[in-house]
């Protein structure tokens, strides 16, 4: 019997290595959080991944990355949930210097104490605004040579890959990034791509390059 079916296809290193393409992701920053701080430059407007960092010795740690396809809506979103408590808050002082304070310990910690939240949201959301205002975020829109904005899977890739090098780097940046994110890597019917990170300043957790 036969049966009228595609060829299907999966990426085969031994077979297909020679085929995966380089690219550039050049890479704008540092700004501020959309109304906090001080930075020379606002997010641009948009769709992206943007990685939010603080502060340290000669550049800046990274601290998380995320994907949107509005990128100031998105920080928008964060900062709502920053003051509901609903997130983990960072001593930015500590940060600065690679080590992991936690004052409020959000997600599961918060659902499952709501009194604890409740009493205490007046203090989370002072600590929640100082670690906004300490942020320093960086932005990846294009690869070099684009005229337009990555699509979403090229997003979630770049998310993935940055995320999974922090959590097994053994570095101070793999402490500070929150563990349990939801991400989506290269499917095995995706071509890898080699990817060169090209950033203005020292970004301590971005690796300089990645396959994605």
């Amino acid at each position: 019997m036969s049966m009228d079916l595609p060829t299907f296809w999966s990426f085969n290193r031994r077979f297909d290595a020679h085929r995966i393409a380089t690219r550039t992701l050049t890479w704008s920053g540092p700004h501020a959080w959309p109304g906090y701080g001080n930075a020379d430059s606002e997010v641009p407007a948009g769709g992206g991944v943007y990685l939010t960092t603080f502060a340290h010795e000669d550049g800046f740690i990274l601290r998380s990355a995320g994907v949107s396809k509005a990128i100031r809506r998105r920080l928008r979103q964060h900062e709502y949930e920053f003051l509901m408590g609903r997130y983990t808050v960072l001593d930015p002082e500590a940060a600065r210097q690679g080590v992991r304070r936690e004052l409020w310990h959000g997600w599961s910690y918060a659902r499952n104490h709501p009194e604890q939240r409740d009493r205490h949201l007046p203090q989370i959301q002072q600590w929640a605004r100082a670690e906004m205002a300490a942020c320093r975020l960086f932005v990846g829109q294009r690869m070099l040579g684009d005229e337009q904005d990555m699509d979403a899977r090229l997003r979630e890739r770049i998310e993935f890959a940055i995320i999974h090098a922090a959590y097994a780097s053994r570095q101070p940046w793999g402490d500070l990034v929150d563990g349990g994110m939801h991400l989506s890597g290269r499917f095995t019917d995706e071509m890898p791509i080699q990817l060169l990170n090209q950033c203005p300043v020292r970004l301590y957790g971005l690796p300089p390059e990645m396959e994605i």
